[in-house]
């Protein structure tokens, strides 16, 4: 089951807009949209399959989206189509259980030590962004399945780094600005999980004939 906030760029006030977004948890959280709920410690827990907030020209995740999914479960997120520059660290303390995050199409160079706290998520997409490295913190995800860094602007990968995820399955690179030599090592790494490059283009001494 989807639930989709789908908040439409707004003209008027920045606060009257995310209360607008805030309104829509309200609706949904006091409606019969649940697909499922629980007791945790005596009190109603929610529980939402998927939330979505893309397109919202949202600049970070509203102080009052936390606030109002405090008792939910959220285990799929989509903060993709936004201008968002950062993710606060508490992110990953109000949304531990989530498996799948889309950070795409943002304006995000940086991720929080945090989100290694996230020890449920599977699957990571940050492409359409502007890293010029990968985040430390994708290093230290248990779980994490998929990673999707391409359309950003990575010069290199820190090769010292250790991938703590055993269940590793995809890293995709496609369209960023490798160094030659960082391109050459990823494209013949030995490594258990599949790397997706774009073909290098040749430097322009590269053509040069003696």
């Amino acid at each position: 089951m989807v639930l989709r906030l789908n908040v439409a760029p707004s003209t008027t006030a920045t606060d009257k807009r995310i209360r607008g977004i805030a309104d829509r948890f309200v609706t949904l959280q006091t409606g019969t949209w649940w697909p499922d709920e629980s007791m945790v410690d005596g009190r109603r827990q929610h529980i939402l399959l998927r939330g979505d907030l893309s397109e919202c020209e949202l600049i970070q995740v509203p102080d009052a989206v936390y606030h109002l999914m405090r008792h939910t479960e959220l285990k799929t997120c989509d903060l993709s189509g936004n201008v968002i520059t950062k993710i606060s660290p508490k992110f990953a303390v109000k949304f531990s259980f989530i498996t799948d995050l889309n950070l795409s199409h943002n304006q995000m160079a940086r991720l929080p030590d945090e989100l290694a706290d996230l020890h449920s998520l599977e699957v990571l997409d940050i492409s359409h962004n502007t890293f010029i490295t990968l985040p430390a913190v994708v290093f230290k995800m248990p779980k994490l399945r998929e990673l999707k860094a391409n359309n950003n602007a990575i010069i290199d990968i820190d090769r010292d780094e250790i991938i703590t995820s055993e269940s590793l399955e995809l890293v995709d690179l496609r369209h960023n600005p490798l160094t030659p030599i960082c391109h050459d090592l990823l494209k013949h790494a030995v490594v258990s999980f599949r790397i997706e490059l774009s073909d290098r283009e040749k430097e322009d001494w590269e053509d040069l004939t003696i």
